[in-house]
């Protein structure tokens, strides 16, 4: 072998390499941003349930302000 054909083989070695560690970090990245997805998943979950749990307080809320209103009323009226 030639010193010029076994300075490719080890260039080709070097890429082949630093191709596989690529690789893995690719693998790594995925996996991040998949549990990222995934929590981020739970979180939009957990405001929709907070928002409707919102909704319904601010209904309740306005159920009581009327019934405290018409007993207001009826006191002054009796």
């Amino acid at each position: 072998m030639s010193e010029s054909e076994a300075k490719a083989v080890a260039s080709a070695d070097l890429a082949a390499q630093e191709a596989a560690e690529l690789r893995g970090q690719l693998s790594e990245l995925i996996e991040r941003a998949h549990t990222a997805e995934v929590r981020a998943q739970e979180i939009e979950r957990r405001a929709d349930d907070l928002n409707a749990e919102l909704v319904r307080l601010s209904h309740q809320n306005a159920e009581l302000v009327r019934a405290l209103a018409e007993a207001v009323k009826s006191r002054q009226e009796g």
